[in-house]
This record gives structure tokens, sequence and C-alpha cells, in this order.
């Protein structure tokens, strides 16, 4: 079903409160993920982040508990290196 998958189409866990909670921490895990100022290290974060919750989009139960948990670890480690990142700027990416 469509309604089952958020716009940028990631899956979704079928326990309603779960798939809330995982679509909350993905995107807070993207928006840390944009911050940083180093362009690979940002499509690197960005690609990690969608690999991970597709391929967690299929635990239930106490799997899904513990990689929500996994999760919110990552995205705090995740907002100190962008936080580090930002305290030394590099010039732009020929991508950027």
């Amino acid at each position: 079903r469509a309604s089952d998958q958020t716009p940028l189409s990631v899956p979704r866990p079928r326990n309603e409160m779960a798939a809330s909670e995982a679509l909350v921490l993905y995107r807070q895990m993207m928006r840390a993920a944009k911050k940083f100022n180093n362009y690979n290290f940002r499509e690197y974060a960005l690609r990690h982040v969608r690999e991970d919750f597709r391929q967690s989009a299929v635990l239930r139960g106490e799997e899904a508990a513990r990689a929500i948990g996994k999760g919110r670890e990552e995205l705090q480690s995740m907002r100190r290196m962008s936080a580090v990142s930002q305290l030394y700027p590099q010039e732009k990416h020929s991508m950027e």
C-alpha cells in the first residue's frame, strides 16, 4: 500500500508506534547528516542512514526497539561529528 510508506519511500514497520518513532528518528538523522560541511562525509552519512533504515524495516518487536535505540546513539554521534566538522570549514568540493 502506498499509505504505508513515507514520501521518501522508506519502508515503515507495521507497529504504528514503532513506525512513527522510526520515522522521527529517520528525519532527525537525515537532518543531522545534511549538516556536515564536507561533501564526502555528508554523502556518506546520508547513504548510510538510508541503507540502515531500509535494512531495519523488516525488524519487529524487540529487534526493532534495539535498532531504534542504536539509531538514537548514532544520531548523537552524528550530531557531535557534524559539530566538529563545522569548526573546521573546508573549501567547497567540485561536486557541490
